[in-house]
């Protein structure tokens, strides 16, 4: 399947396509290079609840605190 699908995005002129792999996920890793991706950047994952956004600095003009699950606006 992802053989193909890389096929077909090759014969579409793509040139460059992003996967988001969990570094532990080994058999994820290993189709992703079998298919001549290579890591080019890790990121890490943290989950910060609203009680502590308060103790975070202010955003920069360039960017800003958003929620990653913004249909979870209920109050817990």
């Amino acid at each position: 399947m992802m053989t193909h699908l890389a096929g077909h995005f090759r014969a579409q002129g793509c040139t460059r396509w992003v996967l988001n792999v969990k570094r532990d996920n080994t058999p994820a890793l290993e189709l992703c290079t079998s298919l001549g991706m290579r890591p080019t950047r890790e990121a890490t994952t943290l989950r910060v609840m609203r009680a502590q956004l308060a103790a975070l600095p202010s955003s920069s003009p360039e960017g800003a605190v958003v929620s990653v699950c913004r249909w979870r606006t209920a109050a817990r």
